[in-house]
């Protein structure tokens, strides 16, 4: 997996998986080999435009995309002050941070296997959600709140949960796994019957319960097409 990293994302640049590095999706229709990890990510959400620094990097919205080994001479980087524009870092100069050339909805696809990336303006303008929760047997299958991709105060519509699944938490119905479902503006949203959704990608909707072994998961769901990625942690 190929995690997204910096300013846009509150200004964090370390490497702790749901803490300050964020998964891209596996999307649904797209090849993506979970053992290699090559194969076509994405991410979709709103972005911030800024001026880049004579050093390439923008202290507003600058970013960047890590391997799963963060290292960050093997990187996906800014062009040297080109906005828009993502390119590998081979072990060469580092090309700055990656910036959007205006404010406004990007998708941007990665293709792990050959090393490229782009970032394409969305005409699109999805509602913002009042809510984005999760339930399950985790929580009593109580509303707790999932957490913004983007920093404090931007528009946002990726969001993220880190469930670490223990004995003590797993479902009766279910043992040895938790069973959980998103709750968008306090709708229930499942997936067909997955009972074991270890990095799992679908399109959430009038489903069933999902569930996840013990173990530690960052769940993420994009509010604009109900996709979600469950990335398991190390």
């Amino acid at each position: 997996m190929w995690y997204l990293v910096g300013n846009m994302f509150n200004g964090k640049w370390g490497s702790s998986v749901g803490v300050d590095a964020f998964p891209m999706f596996l999307t649904p229709g797209y090849d993506y080999d979970k053992k290699t990890g090559t194969g076509i990510v994405q991410y979709l959400n709103y972005f911030l435009t800024d001026t880049y620094k004579d050093n390439g990097e923008s202290d507003l919205a600058g970013w960047k995309i890590q391997p799963a080994d963060f290292n960050w001479d093997k990187g996906m980087n800014g062009n040297g002050g080109k906005k828009g524009e993502i390119i590998y870092r081979n072990g060469g100069d580092d090309g700055g941070h990656i910036l959007a050339p205006e404010n406004g909805y990007y998708l941007v696809t990665m293709d792990t296997k050959t090393l490229t990336a782009k970032m394409e303006k969305q005409d699109i303008t999805p509602a913002v959600l009042s809510s984005m929760g999760i339930s399950g047997a985790f929580n009593g299958w109580t509303d707790e709140p999932m957490l913004p991709y983007n920093t404090a105060g931007v528009e946002n519509h990726a969001w993220y949960y880190v469930l670490e699944v223990t004995p003590g938490n797993c479902s009766e119905e279910t043992p040895g796994f938790c069973d959980f479902k998103f709750r968008p503006n306090g709708e229930w949203k499942g997936y067909g019957s997955v009972k074991n959704a270890v990095n799992y990608v679908g399109v959430a909707g009038d489903g069933e319960n999902l569930a996840l072994p013990i173990g530690k998961y960052c769940i993420s769901y994009n509010d604009i097409t109900s996709e979600f990625s469950i990335v398991a942690i190390q």
